[in-house]
């Protein structure tokens, strides 16, 4: 992955690409390896193989919550070959999933309204040994995995949304 991330930022892609198709297919690092071979096709302005690529990447990925960007990277490629109305469907895809987490994010905010108390009573003095995947709908956890303070489903709902808007 190194090599191929190197290869890559000093523009020689058919190094990059070589050395991301030597991962091996049972690394943790294979889709990763796969996502950012993508990327070589579209520097080169080959979209509709970088399509094909990530098609195949999605095909390892079929849960929208653990593809995501990779779905979103699919809308985007659409769009750029003028293939609006299958750009959409990419985006709604990634929209109905993360929608149906904030559904049961807001299920579990109107049967706990006081958060904060709930919150106390639940954590107490055990904050050290606090999980808060523990707290979270299935789906949620699922997709926060070990990073739920971060940022990230931000940035993806702000990708989506920007999207869309260029869709429009």
């Amino acid at each position: 992955m190194a090599l191929g991330r190197i290869a890559y930022e000093q523009g020689d892609f058919d190094s990059a690409l070589d050395a991301y198709n030597r991962v091996s297919r049972k690394s943790a690092a294979f889709d990763e390896a796969m996502f950012e071979s993508v990327w070589i096709a579209i520097k080169r302005q080959a979209y509709q193989q970088a399509l094909r690529q990530l098609e195949l990447l999605l095909i390892s990925q079929p849960d929208v919550l653990k593809g995501s960007e990779a779905r979103l990277l699919e809308g985007k490629l659409k769009m750029m070959m003028s293939k609006y109305s299958q750009a959409e469907d990419s985006f709604s895809t990634v929209s109905k999933s993360f929608g149906e987490i904030r559904e049961e994010m807001l299920r579990v905010i109107q049967q706990n309204p006081r958060l904060e108390a709930h919150f106390g009573r639940i954590i107490g003095d055990r904050i050290e040994e606090f999980d808060v995947q523990s707290l979270l709908p299935r789906k949620a956890a699922i997709y926060a995995g070990d990073d739920v303070g971060s940022s990230k489903a931000l940035r993806l709902v702000g990708d989506v949304a920007a999207q869309r808007r260029d869709l429009t």
